[in-house]
């Protein structure tokens, strides 16, 4: 018995039908992007960084020097500050 190639395709042609389905599927789906709320409030606290590390940079230099002071009220007060806010939430 022969089997010609032309006689072979139509085995079965319900693939065919399914995979230009999956391909017209593909072709309508297009990328996208989100960004939350949360990246949205990251990228406007980003000029406060090089307030930051300018403030970083000046006290290494001041500890390098031997020149740097801590001020143990100061961090009492923020410590509690913080504490307080965190037992509110």
């Amino acid at each position: 018995m022969k089997i010609h190639s032309y006689r072979s395709s139509n085995v079965n042609p319900y693939q065919k039908q399914m995979d230009a389905s999956k391909q017209m599927k593909v072709e309508v789906q297009k990328d996208r992007v989100e960004i939350s709320k949360q990246a949205k409030q990251l990228q406007q606290t980003s000029g406060f960084d090089l307030q930051r590390q300018e403030k970083v940079q000046a006290i290494k230099k001041e500890i390098e020097s031997g020149t740097y002071k801590i001020a143990p009220d100061l961090i009492a007060k923020s410590m509690i500050q913080f504490y307080k806010k965190k037992n509110e939430e």
